[in-house]
């Protein structure tokens, strides 16, 4: 077991092995490494608050310097909103039971299973009453 490591892009390997006999046998891989994903932007933003009944416009956005296309996956407090999908954008609506904090999870990935995620807490309290005039 041998550990190289790689340059982003492509990269070559030769091995060469020799016996105690003297008998030498070469072998040359090519190996691509690429890069992970960027997460640019993730909505709502974090420490937001949120109202039970009121769907909330979950985003994310991301790069790849590859150009590789990009999946979004969205969970909430570890609960799958939405599994990957090129859609960048779903929502939630919390409920009555789901006043308090929640952690939002948004992942994004390309081709080749580079991935990264970021997390946002919101909280989801009551909406405030308009004072009356």
């Amino acid at each position: 077991s041998v550990s190289l490591s790689l340059e982003t892009g492509p990269n070559t390997i030769t091995i060469t092995a020799t016996s105690p006999n003297g008998h030498v046998a070469t072998r040359t891989e090519y190996v691509t490494l690429g890069t992970v994903p960027t997460l640019t932007m993730i909505l709502p933003a974090d420490r937001s608050f949120g109202y039970p009944g009121e769907p909330l416009n979950l985003q994310a956005a991301a790069t790849d310097v590859e150009g590789d296309a990009i999946a979004y996956q969205v969970r909430v407090d570890g609960t799958l909103v939405r599994d990957w999908s090129s859609e960048p954008s779903t929502t939630w609506t919390p409920t009555e039971q789901q006043l308090g904090l929640h952690a939002i999870e948004a992942g994004a990935r390309d081709d080749f299973g580079g991935a990264t995620s970021r997390t946002i807490r919101v909280l989801v309290v009551h909406k405030p009453v308009e004072p009356s005039e």
